[in-house]
């Protein structure tokens, strides 16, 4: 499989997505003739897959999620193997290795020194900082299905979760955080919660930001001697 270094819609199509008969990936174009993959709704991980497995393809992607996808490609793409780094590390190593070679051996007399204990006081029921624990579901508003890989995140934290194949989530909130918790996925829009004192579950249902571009995907690919050549010139 060929990496992928950007994709695209160039030329979006003017057929009416809702005017498509429905097909096993997404819907079916009579003007082209050809299965357009529904994108919209899968993860950057499963679109990768899904490209990076065909050579060509027409989809319907979120404006968004395009954006998102081509700033994750060129972040992985600054982000690869370099050969000067390696080099570098691997100099500096055998460095100290020569040098701890070359160093006299000095071991230290010991002497056993008798141990000191501190009574330890055992913990309290009230001394126990407990996490608040939030659980439900994320669902789509337009067709009610479960959204895999939507973010449950803490709100101004790292402190986060992804929803499963079945949308379920589970995320514990430390006493001391804010509690308001942000529901993402690309291509609909975030949803803000203010989490309630003895409330635990919430189902979440994500409205979709409609700017949908529909066409011919353009698939970018790095070439070996492309993919040779960059990390040549990373050497030098």
């Amino acid at each position: 499989m060929k990496k992928i270094s950007h994709i695209a819609i160039n030329n979006p199509c003017s057929e009416s997505w809702d005017g498509m008969k429905d097909a096993a990936n997404g819907k079916f174009c009579n003007s082209c003739r050809k299965e357009v993959i529904d994108f919209a709704h899968l993860t950057d991980k499963q679109v990768l897959e899904i490209l990076g497995s065909i050579s060509h393809a027409c989809g319907r992607f979120n404006n968004t999620q395009l954006d998102s996808l081509n700033k994750a490609l060129a972040e992985d793409e600054n982000h690869c193997f370099s050969w000067k780094r390696f080099i570098a590390a691997a100099s500096i190593l055998g460095f100290f290795t020569f040098f701890k070679a070359e160093a006299k051996v000095y071991v230290p007399k010991t002497e056993q020194m008798p141990k000191l204990f501190r009574n330890k006081q055992p913990q309290t029921k009230s001394d126990t900082v407990r996490d608040m624990v939030i659980k439900g579901k994320v669902l789509a508003a337009d067709d009610n299905l479960p959204l895999q890989g939507a973010t449950i995140k803490l709100k101004q934290t790292n402190v986060g979760t992804q929803a499963d194949k079945e949308g379920n989530f589970r995320l514990n909130i430390p006493q001391a955080a804010d509690s308001v918790v942000e529901f993402s996925f690309i291509g609909y829009y975030t949803q803000i919660v203010k989490i309630m004192p003895g409330k635990s579950t919430y189902n979440i249902v994500l409205a979709p930001n409609m700017q949908m571009s529909t066409g011919i995907v353009i698939i970018e690919r790095l070439s070996l001697p492309k993919r040779v050549w960059r990390k040549m010139k990373k050497i030098f």
